[in-house]
């Protein structure tokens, strides 16, 4: 009797889906948020590729003093591509390109595209269980911006750098990273950023996690800000970036995985820019 392989019909392509929301409100306020993104990941021994596309919206309603109620809007989303290539136990090189749209942060677009090299400290084989890399890219950015900057430009190509060093480790029931990055424009030092970050993955069934994720920065790389002072309702209702020295956020969620149950390739590599 001859024996068949079966076919593959994802091409070793894995999808994965994610979606977050919340609610809340009060006599006079409510707000609302839904997000959400969507990636695909095809990966061998020697070769990653990650395409990814994400989508936020959130609402926020006030009733003021004089019974009139105000509303504010944020639309946020944008795409990037990300590419791989081995080059051993220990190195890696790839490069990142990026495009996004936020009103908030005053881009009508925003494009990134930098080629990388990455050093592991273990043998890529052992990430499994461990890994500890540390990733410099070297890339060009480009911003149209809605309004003039604080800086008077409408639009501006710079060129920047970002160094990250992460570690990670994996369990039976999930996994967790915790790591740091620095990022500077080339044009002027002082304006960068400094951030500590750190990633919790549990297993719940298979193919579904829950994630927590948190992180907390030095900001001093804001040339993007909007001339002028905000107004109230802008500060408010978070209609626009504003400057500040430091930055924290975390956050929890769901996602899903399926795809391919063919590709068994393991390949760690960039995962700092995943």
């Amino acid at each position: 009797i001859e024996t068949v392989e079966a076919g593959d019909p994802w091409n070793s392509w894995i999808l994965r889906l994610r979606a977050n929301g919340s609610l809340g409100g009060e006599e006079r306020t409510s707000a609302y948020s839904i997000s959400g993104s969507i990636s695909a990941n095809r990966t061998t021994e020697d070769l990653k590729t990650e395409i990814w596309t994400y989508g936020h919206y959130s609402e926020s309603s006030f009733e003021l003093s004089d019974g009139s109620t105000t509303t504010g809007l944020r639309r946020d989303y944008g795409a990037s591509l990300l590419q791989v290539w081995s080059l051993g136990e220990h190195w890696s090189a790839g490069g990142e390109a990026s495009a996004r749209h936020s009103l908030f942060g005053n881009y009508d677009l925003r494009a990134w595209v930098a080629p990388a090299l990455e050093f592991s400290v273990w043998p890529y084989t052992e990430s499994t269980r461990r890994q500890l890399t540390f990733l410099y890219a070297l890339g060009v950015q480009h911003s149209d911006y809605v309004e003039v900057t604080i800086f008077g430009e409408t639009q501006e190509t710079r060129p920047a750098h970002s160094l990250f060093a992460g570690l990670s480790m994996k369990e039976p029931w999930g996994n967790a990273t915790v790591g740091f990055e620095a990022f500077q424009y080339l044009h002027d030092p002082e304006r960068h950023r400094l951030e500590l970050f750190g990633w919790l993955s549990v297993r719940l069934l298979r193919g579904l996690d829950f994630n927590v994720n948190g992180r907390v920065a030095r900001v001093k790389d804001q040339i993007n800000l909007r001339a002028g002072e905000a107004t109230d309702e802008e500060i408010l209702l978070r209609q626009r970036e504003l400057g500040t020295d430091f930055r924290f956020e975390l956050s929890f969620g769901l996602s899903y995985r399926f795809g391919s149950i063919y590709n068994n390739a393991v390949n760690p590599r960039f995962e700092a820019l995943d």
